[in-house]
């Protein structure tokens, strides 16, 4: 009988995708979890893999259309099986011309020659480091693969754009690798990610808000800590050395006052930066922080350390969720890509040790104890297995607590829309003018 390919929905609000390239011809016989074609999406970009064996028979129409979510786009089909009658994919809407879109604060791009599309068409690189060269205006015929075969991962590309953004006094005095979106004016909103994360896990989040803001988005900025992303693994592998780097990267972005958005060790950061005094803390917003008890989830850092392969990786990344399905094909493999540079692995088990030491969260984590006078709140899901949110109860008596239904450690994936409608009052709350979010839909956990 045949298997129904369809177009997946891999955003909580997505209604349509485009099929950018099939990897699979027409005719030919796949196996049960080969990749069948690249899909993207105003947010993401991925590989769809077969569900079943069998002969492909494609039904949707030229790649680079938009289509609608649940459409048949390909049949799997038994030898000598007939394909069924189906109207093509439904299309989203006619095909406009391409408006052009300019990116609020987009990278330098590289002065390299642009490459014609039929050579960029011929290299080797995955939907995510495609999509993320696309919109940075980079080359990729200028990026050195180091996947299989010298193909070119996201990872490639973030620290390609690390060394055309970052200049050498910068990087010598200690400067992280730095996101930018939104506007130019006001506090600055800065992110900091999670142990084994990065600057890009937090462009979601960073999109809601900024759409909630409009006009009004103050300067966003996401921040590679050491070990992470395209920032580099040398030097002490410490918590004080990461407070240490962000505040510095901070200093050197002339930063002196900004508002926090940290998330698990990053909320650690976040509050010890506010409690430092170099630099001013206009807000604190916290995401299932650590540092407020000793309890955590060793066995899933250990496991997501050790993984190399996305079938050891997947069942430590689906305790992340309250939902296991999040931790999809593709997030499987931007986590291994991003642990995957020499030394990195090092790097970060001597960092797990010194802030995670025998399975608990270090003292040297702890913040509870300080005074934050600034507008200050924590968000956390309530099916979090990492750090049970009951830890929240130790925080500073000023700290709203915002609960999640069915959400788990990484409330800014499984509840973006309520996290940024939480980010946005918190700023309104701050004297940033922001519209109201009276008539905006929340995107549900």
């Amino acid at each position: 009988m045949a298997v129904e390919i369809i177009l997946p929905r891999v955003d909580m609000d997505m209604q349509a995708g485009r099929i950018a390239r099939w990897l699979v011809r027409e005719g030919a016989t796949v196996t049960p979890g080969e990749p069948l074609f690249e899909i993207e999406t105003s947010k993401a970009a991925m590989e769809i893999e077969a569900t079943a064996g069998g002969i492909l028979h494609i039904v949707a129409g030229p790649e680079g259309g938009e289509i609608a979510v649940g459409s048949i786009v390909a049949y799997l089909l038994a030898p000598g099986e007939a394909a069924p009658d189906a109207a093509p994919a439904a299309r989203a809407a006619p095909d406009p011309a391409p408006a052009s879109v300019q990116p609020a604060a987009p990278l330098p791009a590289p002065t390299s020659a642009p490459v014609a599309a039929d050579d960029a068409a011929l290299l080797r690189a995955t939907p995510l480091a495609r999509r993320l060269a696309r919109s940075e205006g980079m080359n990729l015929a200028a990026i050195a693969g180091s996947g299989p075969r010298g193909r070119i991962t996201r990872l490639d590309v973030a620290r390609h754009a690390r060394d055309a953004m970052l200049p050498a006094a910068t990087a010598r005095t200690g400067g992280l690798p730095v996101r930018r979106a939104g506007g130019r004016e006001g506090t600055p909103v800065v992110f900091l990610h999670g142990f084994t994360s990065e600057a890009l896990a937090w462009n979601g989040l960073i999109a809601a808000l900024a759409q909630r803001a409009g006009g009004a988005c103050p300067p966003l900025l996401a921040f590679d800590l050491p070990g992470h992303g395209a920032a580099p693994d040398s030097g002490e592998a410490s918590f004080a050395a990461l407070a240490e780097a962000a505040i510095g990267a901070l200093r050197a972005e002339g930063i002196g006052a900004a508002h926090l958005v940290g998330h698990s060790l990053g909320g650690a950061l976040a509050a010890r930066i506010a409690l430092d005094g170099r630099i001013d803390a206009a807000s604190l917003v916290l995401l299932a922080p650590a540092g407020l008890g000793a309890e955590i989830d060793a066995a899933a850092l250990d496991g997501i350390l050790r993984a190399r392969a996305p079938d050891s990786l997947r069942p430590w990344m689906e305790r992340l969720f309250a939902t296991p399905a999040r931790a999809d094909a593709a997030l499987l493999r931007a986590t291994l890509e991003g642990g995957a540079a020499p030394g990195r692995g090092d790097f970060r088990q001597r960092l797990a040790r010194a802030c995670f030491p025998d399975g608990t969260q270090s003292a040297r984590l702890r913040w509870q104890g300080g005074a934050i006078a600034a507008p200050a709140r924590i968000v956390w899901g309530r099916q979090d297995r990492i750090i049970p949110w009951r830890h929240a109860l130790a925080a500073p008596g000023r700290f709203a607590l915002h609960l999640l239904d069915d959400c788990g450690h990484m409330p800014q994936i499984e509840a973006t829309g309520a996290v940024a409608d939480i980010l946005a009052e918190t700023l309104r709350g701050a004297q940033v003018l922001l519209p109201s979010q009276t008539d905006r839909a929340e995107v549900a956990c």
